[in-house]
């Protein structure tokens, strides 16, 4: 969202969004998204970090609605938006710092991501979840509650916004 926050060519940007764990939503559509990996190479962590952004054209995914920066009106090149994403990136590492600047990380991701007492639901393949958004965790799980009032982290399943029910 930072990426695209700097361009501030669009009114568009103003409805970006994350969707938790991994996506940057424009309203209901997927716009972009990013995974991260980490292994072991020589003994020594290693992490690869793989981005998708939708620019000129949003590929279709059955089941989803998606965007791009030209549906959203946001004239920018990919090589435009590709620099300015490694920059962001490198401004966000420095933040994380091993891990010592993670409660920044989640509460700019708090800023932009669902807000506390969104409906939700968590498809984890098998099962689906649905409550409210009830935060982040201290490591960055998601906390969903219950009508009981219970809450449950949850640290891994594909989320939907506004899911009408709400059983976990």
């Amino acid at each position: 969202a930072g990426t695209l926050d700097s361009h501030g060519q669009s009114p568009a940007s103003a409805s970006l969004r994350l969707k938790w764990p991994n996506d940057l939503m424009a309203g209901d559509a997927k716009m972009a998204g990013i995974l991260i990996e980490s292994t072991t190479v020589g003994g020594s962590p290693a992490v690869v970090i793989g981005t998708g952004i939708n620019v000129a054209v949003a590929p279709p995914i059955p089941g989803r609605a998606v965007t791009s920066l030209a549906d959203l009106g946001i004239p920018v090149r990919a090589g435009s938006i590709g620099k300015e994403l490694l920059l962001q990136l490198t401004r966000w590492l420095g933040v994380w710092d091993g891990g010592r600047g993670f409660a920044a990380i989640r509460t700019a991701w708090l800023d932009r991501g669902c807000r506390v007492g969104e409906r939700i639901g968590v498809n984890q393949g098998s099962e689906r979840l649905m409550g409210d958004f009830a935060g982040l965790d201290h490591d960055g799980a998601l906390l969903l509650a219950a009508p009981d009032g219970s809450v449950r982290r949850v640290t891994f399943g594909d989320v939907s916004v506004g899911t009408p029910q709400a059983t976990v």
